[in-house]
């Protein structure tokens, strides 16, 4: 059986037993698409000094006046994700039509539909909810530590904007790096102790990075937080791909997502609340971490079937 399909069913991307290490693989070719990016941003519309109102920055010599630059580099952002989704859009293999006919239906018939799809997977494997509750807990917190982090470098540890995107190119290097060598731990030893042993490094770390200041010490703290980063995204993957029942992998992907986004507000809020109760930005760090930990104790009740159980098992 082959877990994800390629571009021509000869050619499979991986196999239950591979999948870990693909899954760290295609994970880390993201981040260095993003590094591309980042460089773009930074040489291009960042990069140079001075203000006021004839200010310009970066090769293209923008004008700094109003945030143009910022808004610009927003566009060729937008742009950059419009071109290279095209390739996926035009020539991905299509899936073979299923067998049951899709009715057209509601909003609201929509939800039903959504409701039942997790009933359904609560009665064949709770244990598949329960990871999906913990990895939509934890995905947060790991969210909330990329979307918090230019907020807590330049305000509490003396980042400059400027040097915030060149962190931005280290740590999505070093998050690649980390993706790839999870992804053969993963392939040695299984998803589940990489994504538990990467949350614990991560919560430490954010702990750790919480009493501390200086630049020196977002740097170093930053970028190993990011090492870890990469590891619990791919393996989470990986993992969900193995406990999912064969034939139910798009169900499967779509209640993962579904999750994420339904929880996304908590990370965001419990850093609001840590900030406005200790009174300190710093203090964030302590509701993102709150959320991490439940992700990982939701993890460690999680019981992981042997690799390729599932696909051996009539669809």
């Amino acid at each position: 059986e082959i877990y994800t399909l390629s571009l021509h069913d000869a050619l499979p991307i991986s196999t239950p037993q591979t999948v870990g290490r693909i899954s760290g693989l295609g994970w880390a070719s993201g981040y260095f698409g993003s590094v591309v990016l980042l460089l773009l941003i930074y040489t291009g519309f960042i990069s140079g000094s001075g203000s006021g109102p004839g200010a310009v920055r970066g090769l293209l010599r923008v004008p700094v006046h109003d945030g143009l630059n910022v808004r610009e580099a927003m566009l060729v952002a937008a742009a950059w994700l419009a071109v290279l989704a095209l390739p996926l859009l035009l020539v991905a293999h299509r899936l073979p039509e299923p067998a049951e006919a899709h009715q057209p239906t509601s909003m609201l018939g929509g939800y039903r539909i959504l409701w039942s799809e997790i009933s359904a997977e609560w009665r064949r494997d709770r244990n598949l909810v329960y990871f999906l509750i913990a990895s939509a807990l934890f995905r947060d917190g790991l969210a909330a530590i990329f979307g918090f982090g230019a907020v807590l470098g330049v305000s509490v540890y003396g980042i400059s904007q400027a040097d915030v995107l060149v962190f931005g190119v280290v740590a999505s290097v070093v998050a690649a790096v980390g993706a790839v060598v999870g992804g053969f731990v993963d392939h040695r030893i299984g998803s589940k102790p990489v994504i538990v042993g990467s949350l614990v490094a991560i919560v430490a770390l954010a702990l750790t990075l919480m009493v501390l200041s200086g630049s020196v010490a977002f740097w170093v703290c930053g970028l190993l937080l990011c090492m870890f980063i990469g590891p619990s995204q791919s393996s989470a993957r990986a993992l969900l791909l193995q406990m999912a029942k064969v034939g139910r992998e798009g169900v499967a992907f779509g209640l993962y997502t579904m999750t994420g986004r339904a929880v996304a507000f908590v990370a965001p809020w419990l850093f609001s609340v840590f900030v406005d109760v200790f009174g300190a930005v710093r203090a964030g760090l302590g509701g993102i971490a709150l959320v991490l930990i439940a992700g990982l104790v939701g993890m460690l009740a999680v019981r992981v079937p042997v690799r390729g159980a599932l696909a051996a098992e009539p669809s």
